[in-house]
């Protein structure tokens, strides 16, 4: 009875896929805002949430960081709560910071009130207490460098891709971070052959390593002849309320054509599956090598865009049941490009 044995197979996998949603996250994408008022705003890179604005209804404080500028952006964000579609965005209040270099990262601790950034120049995260209109520039009140108390193994790290995120997990206080591809002795940058390993590194309350895991992105995607700047990596993190990692992989391709460059960009979402993966923390002379399980991971969520370098990521207000907003901020490249927020929503399993 073939016709049956095909109604079962249908019915067995519709119920795989229906377990696999059941216990996973789910993203969809909803669209885009320009942020009003940023037009004297470059290299906004980094988004964390911070909670309500008093007295505005649906309105919501998320702070940014550039990579331009030692600076931390205060951005109010309308949304609608039925949908999660940003309303409205603006930039609502500046802070200077005292140190900094290429700011990439940010995390907002709201218990604490303070703000955790990653510096890609210097590999080095900086904690800062937060101050109500403060006039003078911040200063961290804890650095966090390569051996104090980083990973000695972040010595290793190649220009320009260090440390590019920063994640607070709440369900058990930790710090997430992550170099943007591999240190020499892990491998490879990455290339349309193979992915480049990165160590997604989790800190405790006390600000210590406590667990490095291998991720391992995708290849690059783009075949074109004409391409001649290519790079796929970790551009930031995401910690769900049930502590699910979200890893944004961004791949971007810079072609040259008729002495203008194009740039487009491919912008995905992985949930981090951490099943029977290894800690990779005593591995301090590299990955190459060396026998371990890096951590798996799922798709959630893909998209092209030609004109957005979507390189930050926030987890933002819950919108209802088991539903939540999550919002990426656009990198404008000093200018080049736009400088947008886009929203999505995510669910998470039961």
């Amino acid at each position: 009875m073939p016709g049956l044995r095909i109604i079962v197979c249908i019915i067995s996998i519709t119920l795989l896929l229906c377990q696999i949603s059941a216990f996973g996250a789910e993203i969809k994408g909803i669209g885009s805002v320009q942020i009003s008022g940023s037009e004297q705003v470059i290299g906004l890179s980094g988004l964390t949430y911070a909670g309500p604005v008093t007295g505005e209804r649906d309105t919501f404080l998320y702070y940014a960081v550039s990579d331009r500028s030692r600076t931390l952006y205060g951005i109010h964000v309308e949304l609608n709560m039925s949908t999660g579609a940003i309303l409205s965005a603006r930039i609502a209040s500046k802070q200077q910071l005292a140190e900094g270099g290429d700011l990439e990262g940010i995390a907002y601790d709201a218990v604490e009130g303070a703000i955790y950034t990653s510096d890609e120049s210097g590999t080095v995260i900086r904690k800062y207490r937060l101050k109500t209109k403060s006039s003078e520039p911040l200063n961290s009140i804890r650095t966090l460098s390569i051996s104090n108390p980083l990973p000695a193994v972040l010595k290793n790290v190649r220009d320009n891709l260090s440390l590019e995120s920063l994640a607070l997990e709440t369900k058990q206080w930790a710090l997430w971070t992550a170099n943007e591809e591999a240190l020499e002795g892990d491998g490879e940058p990455s290339t349309t052959k193979q992915g480049t390993v990165v160590r997604l590194i989790k800190l405790n309350k006390n600000l210590e390593p406590v667990g490095q895991w291998a991720y391992i992105t995708d290849p690059i995607r783009s075949t074109s002849p004409i391409d001649n700047r290519e790079r796929s990596g970790v551009s930031d993190l995401a910690v769900l309320p049930d502590g699910t990692i979200i890893v944004l992989e961004r791949e971007a391709d810079i072609r040259e054509f008729a002495s203008l460059s194009i740039p487009d960009f491919r912008i995905r979402l992985y949930e981090v599956v951490f099943d029977n993966a290894a800690d990779v923390s005593k591995l301090n002379n590299g990955l190459s090598g060396n026998d371990y399980t890096p951590v798996g991971k799922r798709l959630l969520w893909e998209r092209r865009f030609p004109l957005d370098n979507y390189e930050g990521l926030a987890l933002g207000p819950h919108l209802g049941g088991n539903t939540w907003s999550l919002i990426m901020i656009s990198d404008d490249q000093g200018g080049l490009l736009q400088q947008n927020l886009y929203s999505l929503v995510v669910k998470t399993g039961p």
